[in-house]
């Protein structure tokens, strides 16, 4: 069995991968192996490493976190001893290995880690750094001295069983990890006959969020303190001084490099500062420091089956936002998915999240978005569509042969947080509840299906509406509104009760569809269907339900023979969501919704889903 296995992580390390690997194989220490953990380069390290490693583990970038992606390799390592490596970290000579690995032999040992130094291109202030985290002397480390550096840094794999690198860590999971081990006994060894070159080839803004990050880390691990930022920014200009007296020694004082003092200890004392001011909700942030964080949402299985699950936090394309949902209202499809139901539903959709309507909070906005800003509530729409293809650029996105149906064919809004593309989100007004704002969907495709009919003509105000739901209900309390006559056919009592008091509300519509102008139908049933284009309305709606072909029978069919206008609305244009928002307030909706229920209850949301017209999850509601 091979007694050490060497971890190394990349990301697009085409610039320096051979070089480490070159220096690894040159180790006087022979009894290793290497395991390569790559998260999505694109520029050809897989194609230099590959063939020179024993197993190459590749992750999706957006699961990568620094202890993901180290945990990766722990689990596809056979060594008793772990030794990890960065990709842009070179051994200095062959006893860069040996030495950590002896120190691993001593029981109290829980780590032990090497001294890093710069390279030609390491600007005086970095070089400088180095120097004062990885001096020359040996150092055993107790607490509270729990510094440690996964760059280069060697663990034995039972503890590491025991207790593995904390995948939710902006940074600093090193010192985590040693600081677990550490507070139960064990001590670190600073071991500097091992050494490493370190490049780091960072602009200004990646070292503000180096440190940054690391300081918000320090904070969750309890290391630092929110009152350790006035110590940053009293260390600048000790710091400045230092550089500059060290380079009029070294005889390079000239304006690149004093430019480099005052931007690399500007940049790293301001980002630490920052860090350590920074708020607790750090869910909400993560994704700023690496590709991926913590992200919990509702997984249906297969039909019947479901559950909470964590999952990294999905990355951010430039034209994306992310959100943080704080409401869920519990749909119709919803209750397919779980149930198995077709349509919407097919079997290869499984295992995927549901939520098709929903409110959300903006807390990262791509680089190109500029409809919304962070910060804003919106509303997303259920069905996103790729708004390049030809149909899409002429407006008519239900044809679009890439459209996606969030809940259904990706996953959807049961989850903390969600990214959707930002032409597919609209503003909430101030004056709308986030329980009553879920609303929109479904008003909006009573909107949009009123506009395809040509909308209230004079002379046509009386409308039936064929179900009570919460489609029916929408659609008669907008028609009341306008003025209109409106009869409801809904058989169970409790919907009827929820009416405005201006509509008419029956029973089953059989038979008693002959003197209406407009006919909406909103059950979704064959039987409703029947009787809405069997009528003799001039004008017919059939709303939310995505008919199958066989649904009409041979009298209803026939009766489109006629002249009659039939509209089909399964998700609206986005026009109209706007505009549902802003009807929302008017209609004094709130009334509508039911119970607000915490995210982990979505079980119980479903079941009251059949008794309710609009149940809500509030997921991070506030």
């Amino acid at each position: 069995m091979t007694e050490t296995s060497v971890v190394i992580r990349s990301f697009n390390e085409a610039d320096t991968i051979e070089r480490v690997l070159d220096a690894v194989e040159a180790q006087a220490y022979r009894d290793f192996e290497v395991v390569l953990v790559d998260s999505g380069s694109t520029d050809g390290t897989l194609d230099v490493a590959a063939p020179r490693v024993d197993t190459v583990v590749e992750i999706d970038p957006r699961d990568f976190t620094f202890g993901y992606s180290l945990n990766v390799g722990c689990d596809a390592a056979e060594g008793r001893f772990l030794a990890f490596l960065s990709a842009h970290a070179i051994p200095t000579d062959e006893h860069w290995l040996g030495p950590m690995v002896e120190n691993l032999r001593d029981d109290d040992v829980a780590m032990t880690y090497s001294r890093q130094r710069g390279v030609e291109s390491t600007k005086l202030p970095e070089e400088r750094h180095f120097k004062e985290l990885f001096p020359d002397e040996r150092k055993v480390q107790t607490p509270p001295d729990y510094f440690a550096n996964n760059a280069s840094s060697a663990i034995e794999k039972s503890l590491w069983e025991q207790h593995q690198f904390d995948e939710y860590l902006t940074g600093l999971e090193d010192i985590e990890w040693a600081k677990h081990f550490m507070d139960r006994g064990y001590v670190v060894v600073y071991e500097p006959e091992a050494c490493i070159y370190h490049i780091h080839d960072e602009s200004w803004e990646q070292v503000f969020t180096r440190f940054e990050r690391e300081a918000i880390a320090a904070r969750e691990i309890g290391v630092r303190s929110p009152g350790d930022a006035v110590h940053e920014y009293a260390r600048l200009p000790v710091d400045i001084v230092g550089d500059v007296l060290a380079a009029v020694r070294r005889g390079e004082l000239d304006g690149e490099t004093l430019r480099n003092v005052l931007g690399f200890r500007f940049h790293q004392r301001r980002g630490a500062a920052t860090g350590l001011r920074a708020e607790p909700e750090l869910q909400e942030n993560r994704y700023e420091f690496f590709y991926g964080g913590a992200n919990e949402h509702v997984v249906v299985s297969e039909p019947g089956v479901a559950s909470v699950e964590r999952e990294p936090l999905p990355a951010v394309k430039p034209n994306d936002v992310l959100l943080a949902v704080t409401h869920v209202g519990v749909s119709d499809d919803d209750l397919a998915l779980y149930h198995g139901e077709s349509p919407p539903v097919e079997t290869d959709t499984y295992p995927v999240t549901p939520g098709r309507e929903y409110v959300g909070r903006v807390v990262d906005a791509g680089a190109n978005v500029d409809r919304v800003a962070e910060g804003e509530v919106v509303v997303g729409e259920a069905t996103l569509h790729c708004e390049t293809c030809e149909h899409c650029t002429n407006g008519d996105r239900g044809r679009c042969p890439d459209r996606q149906r969030l809940g259904i064919d990706v996953d959807g809004s049961y989850s903390h947080y969600l990214v959707v593309p930002s032409d597919h989100v609209h503003a909430v007004p101030s004056s709308l509840t986030h329980p009553t704002a879920t609303l929109a969907r479904p008003l909006a495709t009573v909107l949009d299906g009123l506009e395809r009919v040509g909308g209230l003509q004079n002379g046509q105000s009386r409308v039936a509406v064929l179900g009570g739901g919460l489609l029916g209900n929408l659609s008669a309390s907008l028609l009341a509104s306008e003025g209109s006559d409106v009869t409801v056919f809904e058989d169970r009592s409790t919907f009827r009760d929820a009416l405005p008091s201006s509509v008419h509300a029956r029973g089953a519509a059989a038979g008693q569809l002959t003197a209406f102008d407009l006919v909406l139908e909103t059950g979704g049933s064959t039987a409703s269907l029947d009787a809405a284009v069997g009528s003799a309305a001039p004008r017919v709606v059939l709303l939310g339900a995505p008919y199958p072909d066989e649904s009409l029978t041979a009298d209803g069919g026939a009766a489109l023979d006629r002249d009659v206008t039939v509209a089909t609305v399964v998700d609206p244009s986005p026009s109209q969501y706007d505009a549902a928002l802003d009807r929302l307030t008017e209609l004094r909706a709130d009334g509508l919704t039911g119970q607000v229920l915490p995210f982990e209850e979505y079980e119980r949301a479903w079941a009251a889903a059949d008794r309710e017209l609009r149940t809500v999850l509030s997921v991070n509601g506030r």
